[in-house]
């Protein structure tokens, strides 16, 4: 059976127009879907949030840094050494970091997000108890997924995004112990005040509303002498807290834990926010926990001297 030329001709047109638009529209973006994984050991109070964006880092370089290989879950630590990196200065040069796109996550902790083009990803994610309390949304944990996207192996499988806790201490918790010293230079272990009832302060002096709350802890602290008073600082300098107490003078054990992110005094008992006042009772268990000035006077009013 013979083509008539026209009939050619049209075959060869369509072709021609068929290459021309493969080449000339853009890729249709991956829809990647994500199912973000939450820490089940901590209850939670109300629905849970999960705040998450996605960012483009940059195009996929020819050789992947070993980290880099498979999809890897980093830490914002390795986030900061691959922005010193050469190659990753490279990628920069090469093609700018995209903005941070905002994902819709689902209450069951799914979302789906377009991938316009091969290059190398990160997910930022946080759990929030949305239940507010008098602190506000209290930070369940955070994480940091860094993956890639080849243009020869697209996205079409889910990724599964894990998001660590952070302790959150409950109402008969044992209290974590902490070793530090004190802005005096002292030797400090919480431990030693076993015994008796303890009042916590994690705050610091760039603060304003820790700034606020001091001397309302004061005027508890003399009232109830019989209750021992710490306050945690998580300044980045002691020399800024000795300043403050030089001008502002209270009477107990003032210690200097440095700034919250290194701190394991933060990390054990979890704390995400300033101020945060916890009570311990005389057995070194938690009897309140992200306790307002308010609630731990009413507390304290409790506690026999």
């Amino acid at each position: 059976m013979s083509l008539r030329c026209d009939e050619i001709g049209n075959m060869l047109r369509f072709t021609v127009i068929t290459l021309w638009l493969m080449l000339a529209v853009p890729a249709i973006a991956n829809e990647l879907a994500i199912q973000f994984k939450v820490p089940t050991t901590r209850p939670l109070a109300g629905q849970l949030q999960i705040d998450a964006h996605v960012e483009r880092y940059g195009p996929l370089p020819s050789t992947l840094p070993a980290h880099f290989s498979d999809d890897a879950k980093v830490s914002a630590d390795a986030i900061r050494r691959l922005q010193k990196d050469d190659a990753y200065q490279r990628l920069r040069g090469t093609e700018p970091v995209t903005r941070p796109m905002t994902l819709d996550v689902a209450e069951n902790g799914s979302t789906k997000c377009d991938i316009p083009k091969p290059g190398i990803y990160a997910i930022g994610a946080t759990a929030i108890d949305a239940q507010p309390d008098h602190r506000g949304e209290p930070i369940i944990g955070r994480t940091v997924y860094v993956f890639s996207i080849d243009p020869k192996a697209p996205a079409t499988q889910p990724i599964a995004v894990h998001i660590p806790a952070r302790p959150y201490l409950h109402i008969a918790d044992a209290a974590p112990d902490i070793s530090a010293t004190t802005i005096d230079g002292k030797t400090f272990r919480l431990s030693a005040f076993h015994g008796q009832w303890t009042v916590v302060s994690f705050w610091a002096t760039w603060c304003a509303p820790c700034v606020e709350e001091l001397p309302k802890l004061q005027s508890i602290h003399k009232k109830l002498p019989h209750v021992a008073f710490v306050s945690m600082s998580f300044d980045g300098e002691a020399a800024d807290v000795r300043k403050f107490l030089d001008q502002n003078h209270y009477d107990w054990p003032q210690v200097f834990l440095g700034p919250m992110q290194k701190s394991k005094a933060a990390e054990q008992w979890g704390v995400q926010v300033v101020p945060a006042i916890f009570l311990v009772d005389p057995n070194g268990n938690i009897s309140g926990s992200y306790v307002s000035i308010e609630d731990l006077a009413k507390l304290l009013g409790n506690v026999p001297g």
